[in-house]
């Protein structure tokens, strides 16, 4: 859209010299936190994503009355399950600054729940 370049206008018009803007699809809210009067403007700043994977896996062949001791599709499942218990960790020491910065802004009561 066009609101980082209508916000920097407007600040040079005030007077203001801007040296960065940030602006990663954030969007301006008004009484979106209870207890914090005002409008309240966020900017995304997490790192999203997804993988595809295409996994091939290769075993000995056999009847089903008699299986290998380690079949393909056991091979997969290990696999996946590594996968599934080796997810990428979240991390919100970045967040954390902007929610003291709104605990600030808020209501006593609300000060307490806005604070990491």
């Amino acid at each position: 859209g066009t609101g980082a370049t209508a916000v920097v206008k407007h600040l040079q018009q005030k007077g203001v010299r801007v040296e960065a803007v940030i602006d990663e699809g954030g969007s301006v809210y008004d009484g979106i936190i209870p207890g914090v009067k005002g409008y309240v403007a966020t900017i995304g700043i997490s790192e999203k994503g997804y993988l595809s994977l295409k996994f091939t896996v290769q075993g000995t062949g056999g009847h089903s009355s008699t299986p290998p001791k380690e079949t393909a599709i056991g091979i997969l499942t290990r696999a996946i399950t590594r996968l599934e218990n080796n997810r990428f960790p979240t991390d919100v020491r970045m967040v954390k600054p902007m929610f003291q910065g709104l605990g600030s802004a808020a209501s006593p009561m609300m000060q307490t729940k806005l604070k990491l």
